[in-house]
């Protein structure tokens, strides 16, 4: 069992009522099997998580007063949507530190299921374009914003249209900079993901130069299987 362990106190401000009742609190993250799946959540969440139910205001969604009201209904509907943006927001902060955490990264850490990509930086001379995914299953459907077919040949290809959105020509369009998507798959199960995606070592994607010139790329893939 992953206890917290904080005391009550009162709350105040938009969560006023809204004292959290932590014994019932962890029983319900306990029914998730989430310290369980996730070794290192617990720790993730003390250090996150307050008194007064506030949890990472600009990562994941969390409203104590309806948290409270879930507990008291037996209610886990809300806990579960709760718990599984706190997996995600785990396994993204795990996929930074890999990369290599940076405050003026080209891509830096958001909202939980806000969309784009997860996380962005320069390693060097290498270009790495993080996604972080803490789930059961995953398909290669479910990669598409970054993985996906060519539309003539079938072939597998990097989707350069996605990921110009953030981080723009200047380091896409770069051929001294190499480039590497890197998928971070933390879950029990991250291995059975890893080997049944079978992804190839790189995919290429091409463009035109200043001078009309089509330019192939390639983009390694580098796919981590953890269980923390």
């Amino acid at each position: 069992m992953g206890w917290i362990g904080f005391s009550l106190v009162p709350v105040v401000g938009d969560v006023a009522d809204a004292v959290i009742d932590f014994v019932k609190f962890n029983r319900a993250l306990d029914a998730t099997n989430a310290f369980a799946d996730y070794p290192g959540l617990n720790t993730f969440l003390k250090s996150q998580i307050d008194n007064t139910g506030a949890i990472m205001k600009d990562r994941c969604t969390f409203n104590a007063k309806k948290a409270s009201a879930a507990q008291k209904a037996g209610k886990s509907t809300y806990v579960n949507g709760y718990i599984n943006n706190l997996k995600g927001a785990y396994t993204e902060d795990l996929l930074a530190k890999y990369i290599g955490e940076n405050p003026n990264a080209l891509v830096k850490l958001s909202k939980v299921n806000k969309g784009g990509i997860d996380y962005a930086d320069i390693s060097g001379t290498t270009l790495k374009i993080g996604e972080a995914k803490a789930v059961q299953s995953l398909s290669l459907s479910k990669l598409k914003n970054y993985i996906k077919p060519n539309t003539a040949t079938g072939d597998l290809e990097f989707n350069l249209n996605y990921a110009q959105k953030e981080i723009g020509d200047a380091y896409l369009k770069n051929p001294s900079i190499q480039k590497e998507f890197v998928l971070y798959v933390n879950s029990p199960t991250s291995g059975t993901i890893k080997q049944a995606l079978n992804l190839p070592e790189s995919v290429p994607y091409n463009y035109l130069d200043d001078n009309g010139q089509k330019i192939i790329e390639n983009v390694k893939i580098t796919v981590i299987s953890v269980s923390e």
